[in-house]
């Protein structure tokens, strides 16, 4: 390595089959990490612009923010990476923003529950009483914008429920690291199970709905005898016991039918589309799940056993029993806020933008300028809408073809974890409380191992079955019950899949992603940040998670 690279970092391989073109010789120094978690997939053409939209409305609202960037977000080849620059901040400014993160800390539950809550429960409950379809194309224009501004005030309140609740967390951790010494990664996180949130309560809905289709013959034969959702909904609907059933569904959609079942905009929502929900409750039916209540209060007492453990280890140090408690306080105040903020904000309101653009979309296919309502999302955001107030028919469908296959094209190639120039220092410049987030930077050097997969232990305990390769929600009818899911992330809206599988293995993600948090709720063994499970692992596979130790054994 020559002095150059040992001051500047080592510049990464780009690989033969992802050739990257960088707008700029200061973006190649960057370390880029594909966010695998929230993009595992490549993003449409309609959730890039819309990304942008929602920044440039930001922009106009602050227009006298200077403050410089801290990170940066591009498309390669489809997939969203994102880079983190070192931070400039001084001393005091880190400890200013500290304190502001513990005030907000101190106060963010209350504001949760009295303000952020119930105004997004309003704005959202606003937009689908109004029939989109009596609306004139002006009308429905003028509500598309208005509600991508409120998309700008619900984003800001993510930002401020995220960045507090990983902190609270991540604080609570490190104390119980320095009480208890060196443990085993997901042990401090036992603390804070056994908690109520919003995609639990979602999966209990729906089980309660299998539950009450399992005790009649009639219904249970219904899902029983057909796999396609729609079928199932057309028998249903030639009973009246099955149509009392469909009157119970659409109770639960008016509910929980606000969940999109992928990040991008292609995905409809399940007030849309229910199938994911129709084969969630034939699985449950198949199999039924433990009961969930006791899950809970296992937990909930486990997490108390874990308490008076800590205390114990302490003594009687007063101060640091207050601190300890105080931490928990938060902490717990908090972490249902994770699942929650997205069932209303990353779910919810996204829902009702794709809504909105579900309409426009239909009426431009109806005009003859795309081919398919569906094609809109293969649009841009200003596309779509000069299309509806200029229509030229046929003018989109040959760019809507070539953007497809495009997609079609980028979603069989395996995405490296990182591109640009590792750090000389091996520093990522991430914040410590996502740093468990992310998967590790991959040594170059390791051997690989032919019959395992390490990674990080993100639930214990150990599991053993076929697994089900699933990197996409079109393909949540793989899974059977009993089945090992392998995926490259999941999203809450995967949640009820959860109640079915035996274990999970997941590319990336650590102790505090979305998959190692719901897989230790429902005690499933999990393996997360193996980077290679999706393209190492086939269906059908037999392979053996062992949460303890991190590592899925292949057969």
């Amino acid at each position: 390595m020559t002095n150059q690279e040992q001051n500047q970092g080592v510049i990464l391989p780009i690989p033969a089959d992802f050739p990257v073109e960088w707008e700029n010789e200061e973006e190649a120094t960057y370390l880029w990490r594909w966010d695998s978690i929230h993009s595992p997939l490549p993003s449409s053409p309609m959730s890039v612009s819309l990304g942008d939209d929602r920044a440039a409305r930001q922009a106009n609202l602050n227009p006298s923010s200077n403050s410089p960037k801290s990170s940066f977000r591009r498309q390669i080849n489809g997939y969203t990476y994102s880079a983190n620059l070192p931070s400039e901040t001084t001393y005091e400014d880190r400890q200013r923003k500290q304190d502001e993160v513990n005030e907000s800390i101190a106060t963010l539950r209350h504001r949760w529950d009295t303000e952020i809550q119930p105004t997004i429960v309003t704005e959202l409950g606003n937009l689908k009483s109004i029939d989109l379809g009596s609306l004139s194309d002006a009308e429905l224009l003028d509500q598309l914008d208005e509600f991508l501004d409120l998309t700008v005030k619900h984003w800001k309140f993510h930002n401020q429920v995220v960045g507090p609740t990983h902190t609270a967390v991540h604080q609570l951790a490190t104390l119980y690291r320095e009480i208890m010494g060196d443990v085993p990664e997901d042990e401090p996180y036992k603390l804070i199970r056994g908690l109520d949130n919003k995609s639990l309560e979602t999966d209990q809905a729906i089980q309660a709905l299998a539950a009450l289709a399992r005790e009649s013959d009639e219904l249970s034969k219904s899902f029983a005898d057909n796999d396609d959702p729609n079928q199932i909904l057309s028998v249903l609907g030639s009973t009246e016991e099955g149509r009392g059933f469909s009157e119970k569904l659409n109770e639960f959609l008016e509910v929980y039918g606000l969940r999109p079942t992928g990040f991008d905009a292609l995905f409809p929502s399940w007030l849309e589309d229910p199938s994911f929900v129709i084969l969630n409750i034939k699985s449950y039916i198949q199999f039924s799940p433990t009961d969930f209540s006791a899950k809970q209060t296992a937990l909930s007492a486990e997490a108390e056993s874990c308490r008076q453990l800590v205390l114990r280890k302490i003594g009687d140090n007063a101060d640091l029993i207050d601190n300890f408690l105080l931490r928990l306080k938060h902490a717990r105040e908090l972490w249902p806020l994770k699942e929650d903020h997205a069932f209303y904000i990353d779910q919810g309101s996204s829902a009702c933008v794709r809504i909105l653009l579900a309409e426009v979309g239909r009426r431009i296919s109806g005009q003859g300028i795309i081919h398919s309502a569906e094609d809109v999302y293969y649009l841009t955001l200003d596309e779509a809408l000069t299309a509806l107030t200029n229509p030229i028919p046929d003018n989109h469908s040959e760019l809507v073809t070539e953007r497809r296959n495009l997609r079609d094209a980028q979603i069989k190639v395996v995405p490296p974890a990182f591109l640009g120039t590792l750090p000389a220092d091996g520093s990522s410049g991430m914040a410590p409380e996502f740093q468990t987030m992310m998967s590790p930077v991959p040594d170059a050097n390791a051997e690989a191992d032919e019959s395992a997969l390490r990674g990080i232990g993100g639930s214990a305990g150990s599991a053993t079955g076929p697994a089900k390769v699933v990197r996409s929600p079109e393909e949540f009818g793989k899974i059977q019950p009993g089945d090992i899911l392998v995926c490259t992330s999941t999203s809450p809206t995967w949640t009820p899949l959860f109640g079915t599988i035996r274990a999970l293995v997941s590319d990336s993600g650590g102790v505090l992603s979305h998959t190692a948090i719901v897989a230790r709720e429902y005690g499933l063994p999990a393996v997360v940040g193996v980077n290679i499970g999706t393209s190492r692992i086939s269906d059908g596979q037999i392979i053996t998670v062992d949460g303890d130790s991190g590592v899925a054994f292949l057969r």
